[in-house]
């Protein structure tokens, strides 16, 4: 499994988004694991610490919302970025109640992608 300060789990339940956001990452030079559900992320993250969590917001049993405001009450420190096709204005509501460091739309060009990643995350 992908380990280190460089890897990037994406869990969305979406095989397409899922598939075309581990290329986006991976042309960027990350390492990327994905996951396809919520369930146990919890889990794999505490064993594999990855340094960010490309995180869908709207998953079957429970939401991306739901499981970054657990990862925070847990004092699990692994960036995230929301991911959905939520509108901006909700999205951002969504990053400030689950201590998120942003929001990227799903459908974005793999420009815009890149743009709004690198951005989010030039700091850390």
């Amino acid at each position: 499994m992908p380990n280190g300060r460089r890897t990037v789990l994406i869990v969305d339940d979406d095989p397409i988004v899922l598939a075309v956001t581990e290329e986006r990452l991976t042309a960027l030079g990350y390492e990327v694991a994905t996951r396809d559900q919520v369930l146990g992320t919890s889990q794999w993250i505490v064993q594999h610490q990855p340094w960010l969590l490309l995180l869908d917001v709207m998953m079957p049993a429970m939401s991306g919302t739901e499981l970054a405001s657990f990862l925070r009450r847990r004092g699990i420190e692994t960036h995230i970025i929301l991911h959905s096709s939520k509108e901006r204005a909700e999205l951002k509501q969504l990053v400030q109640s689950t201590g998120a460091l942003g929001a990227i739309p799903k459908g974005l060009a793999d420009e815009e992608f890149a743009k709004e990643f690198k951005a989010l995350t030039k700091a850390h």
